[in-house]
């Protein structure tokens, strides 16, 4: 089957249930305050840190936080709190770890929220049915999902000659369907074996600063089947928007090249 989608990726996790009833709600990038400076690793953990980090998009709801407790980047809460929530059962980890995201305001990475921080999003987004023990899996496939991301990212950036991208904002557009993906699903109605039919789950427009030009992407992110192992899995197609003449050359000669790649592969083939 053909896919729009330029990765295919397996998460080291197995919680499928978490991905129906957590990533569907959406990632995003909430503002925790002050920073302080991370470790080098994106294995490292922090535990006490105020620093920007992804999470779980939040919609509007009835009880909006105040103006000045909105983060201006992504128009998300600033705070989530890392103590127990009065109906919680188990204790959830206050960990969080560094990504390997540059920032582009400040001289640091990102940081991902703890699993306790997540689980106040989720509450706040009025999902009650995910259950305690499927917060810290959820939290591993977010930042799975987004390191992954962002090494697409790096590579189309590298085809323009910069080797030291930072991420400066993003926005959550999980209802506003991308041309790209909107044509392969109705092609996909036509041609069902060929191509893929179901529409990504969420989509970002991440902001890149490439040597302080800001430049957009577009990331679809779609359910793969899972792995027979367990192994939940997803498509990502991470492109350059087309807002300029470059972004629309670079995406031309990304496809063309590997049209070539494929038809020699082919031939090849053939002839072996």
């Amino acid at each position: 089957m053909t896919t729009p989608n330029i990765n295919y990726l397996k998460s080291t996790n197995g919680f499928r249930s978490c991905i129906e009833k957590g990533l569907r709600m959406g990632l995003f990038w909430a503002d925790y305050g002050s920073s302080v400076e991370p470790p080098p690793c994106l294995n490292n953990k922090s535990k006490k840190s105020n620093q920007n980090c992804p999470l779980f998009k939040l919609k509007h709801t009835n009880t909006c936080p105040a103006e000045d407790d909105i983060n201006p980047l992504n128009k998300m809460p600033r705070t989530l709190p890392q103590t127990m929530d009065h109906h919680q059962k188990r204790h959830l980890s206050t960990q969080r770890t560094v990504s390997s995201i540059p920032r582009n305001d400040i001289n640091q990475n990102w940081e991902y929220p703890s699993p306790q921080q997540m689980y106040h999003a989720i509450l706040r987004k009025g999902r009650k049915d995910v259950s305690e023990d499927a917060v810290e899996p959820m939290v591993e496939i977010h930042n799975f999902l987004n390191e992954s991301a962002w090494n697409e990212i790096k590579k189309w950036e590298e085809r323009r000659g910069c080797s030291n991208p930072k991420l400066s904002h993003f926005k959550g557009r999980a209802s506003d369907y991308t041309p790209k993906s909107l044509l392969f699903y109705y092609i996909g109605k036509i041609y069902p074996s060929k191509f893929g039919s179901s529409l990504p789950f969420d989509r970002h427009d991440w902001y890149v600063s490439r040597d302080g030009k800001i430049v957009r992407y577009v990331i679809d992110y779609y359910d793969a089947p899972p792995e027979p192992s367990g192994q939940v899995a997803f498509y990502l197609d991470v492109r350059p928007a087309i807002d300029t003449p470059m972004a629309a050359y670079d995406r031309i000669n990304a496809w063309t090249s590997k049209t070539w790649a494929r038809l020699f592969e082919n031939s090849g083939n053939l002839h072996s």
